[in-house]
Parts: C-alpha cells; sequence; structure tokens
C-alpha cells in the first residue's frame, strides 16, 4: 500500500524509500511532500529531487493532456467534415426536389 507523502517526508533523510516514492507520486502528493520537508536544514537534496519530481510529473501530465486533446480534435474535424458533406447532399437533394416541383 502506498504511503502517505507526511509519512515519507518523515523517514530518514537520503532514504532510498523516498526516492522510489517520488518516481511514482501524483504532482499533489510530492507538493504536499515538498511541503512536509521544508522545514528540514538537512533536506535540502531531497528538495531539489522532489522539486524535479514535481517538474516531471507536471510534464507528464500535460503531455497526457495535450494527446487526449489531439485525439479530440481529429475526431471532431473527422465529423466536421461528415457533416459539411451531409449539408452538401441534402442542399443538393433539396435542389432537385425544388426543381422537381
Amino acid at each position: 500500500m502506498n504511503k502517505p507523502p507526511q509519512e515519507i517526508a518523515n523517514l530518514p533523510v537520503n532514504s532510498s524509500e523516498k526516492r522510489q516514492w517520488l518516481l511514482t507520486a501524483s504532482a499533489r502528493d510530492i507538493q504536499v511532500f515538498i511541503n512536509g520537508i521544508a522545514d528540514n536544514p538537512y533536506a535540502a537534496k531531497e528538495y531539489e529531487l522532489a522539486r524535479t519530481a514535481l517538474e516531471v510529473r507536471i510534464s507528464d501530465d500535460c503531455l497526457k493532456s495535450a494527446e487526449i486533446l489531439e485525439h479530440h480534435t481529429v475526431k471532431l474535424i473527422s465529423l466536421t467534415r461528415n457533416l459539411v458533406w451531409l449539408t452538401a447532399a441534402l442542399l443538393v437533394f433539396t435542389i432537385c426536389l425544388a426543381i422537381r416541383h
């Protein structure tokens, strides 16, 4: 089971468990961890590692969001093209119907 950020922050300085936890923690958990070690004068190195991990996590989250947005944009473009085609077909059918009557 994952430990909460406060518990990780209370582990000994330079703990390998802290470094491993930073690799998988969410951005919010890393932020809580940073707040937990902010007052510790011996945790400067851990603070830098946590800041780097936070920046990487934010970048990964942004990349995932961008990929989702790209997927939905491509789908929207496809649906818009279909709508234009159907509108053009409806216009042609309307003109044919108007000419016939």
